[in-house]
């Protein structure tokens, strides 16, 4: 029996020179509490780009306007005691209304391209981030026990 993935969003905002990494802080059983990332959760019933939009809506407090999917990201690994296989497209925000505000769930952060803290966001992102703003449409495998990479895999189609 094939099992089916957890589909989820993940986008990042660039603006002037800076992108938007909020710190998570709803502090669940959920992956990346504590730490700088993009805005993204679980599609529910509904087409990846608009999940993307109601993600950046409810944590963030921006709507996107102008925006492209730019790469795909496959994760397995263990949450809660059970092994999650998950989709996640990744999507690229050049443009949006409104101003990126602290909720609940996401503290807002704007760092310079030039000074991604990746020393403090999920441990693989500095294997990938850089080639999505870079345009490279990554297409990522990731397998992971817990916090440590066991298997990493990259595709770029430029």
């Amino acid at each position: 029996m094939v099992k089916k993935l957890k589909e989820f969003t993940l986008s990042y905002a660039v603006k002037d020179g800076q992108i938007l990494l909020p710190l998570k802080v709803k502090m669940h059983a959920d992956f990346g509490s504590g730490l700088h990332n993009g805005v993204g959760g679980k599609v529910k019933n509904e087409p990846h780009w608009f999940a993307m939009i109601r993600e950046n809506m409810e944590e963030q407090m921006i709507l996107p306007i102008g925006f492209k999917r730019a790469g795909e990201l496959y994760v397995s690994q263990p949450l809660k005691g059970e092994l999650h296989d998950c989709h996640i497209s990744l999507w690229l925000v050049n443009k949006f209304l409104g101003k990126a505000t602290d909720t609940t769930e996401m503290q807002t952060a704007w760092f310079d391209l030039n000074n991604i803290p990746y020393d403090k966001m999920p441990n693989a992102d500095s294997l990938w981030l850089p080639d999505l703003l870079a345009g490279k449409n990554p297409i990522i495998h990731i397998k992971r026990d817990d916090n440590t990479i066991t298997d990493f895999h990259k595709e770029l189609s430029l």
